[in-house]
């Protein structure tokens, strides 16, 4: 792993052998997207039994996640907490039958930023990391139209 930044005071900036002693950090239960989104619908078939649908999706907000972490022997058993950001967009096929059922298979891209990740018992140390992530999806559900005014 390549280290950079500073320890107990001391500046590294190379490229050191780790293990879970030395630097620990998971972060549990997943990483929840919490996004806002803006989605555009294309109908692209109807007919009596069943239509079909593209969906398109963009959107970001915060991550949060459940972090634990050790440093040169110091635990820190983590909260659910923002620890940074998300953007991502998405593609489906939305396909809706007997009038109130879906499937939706889809896939969706996204750049995860944890900007802080307190490390340590302590709390004075932080982590920071990115990653991108691909996820295919089946979704299914019922559907119900809400009317809004008139």
């Amino acid at each position: 792993m390549h280290l950079k930044g500073e320890i107990r005071g001391n500046y590294i900036d190379k490229d050191t052998f780790v293990n879970p002693n030395f630097i620990h950090l998971q972060h549990t239960n997943g990483n929840n997207y919490l996004m806002l989104n803006l989605v555009k619908n294309y109908p692209i078939y109807k007919n009596n039994y069943f239509d079909v649908a593209l969906l398109g999706k963009i959107g970001a907000g915060p991550l949060v996640s459940y972090s634990i972490s050790t440093i040169l022997g110091s635990h820190n058993g983590g909260a659910f907490k923002i620890h940074g950001y998300v953007i991502g967009t998405s593609l489906a096929a939305r396909i809706n039958f007997l009038k109130y059922l879906f499937i939706q298979p889809s896939f969706q891209y996204a750049f995860a930023d944890y900007i802080r990740t307190e490390i340590g018992s302590d709390g004075q140390g932080n982590a920071s990391h990115t990653f991108y992530s691909y996820t295919l999806m089946l979704e299914g559900g019922f559907r119900f139209n809400v009317p809004f005014g008139k």
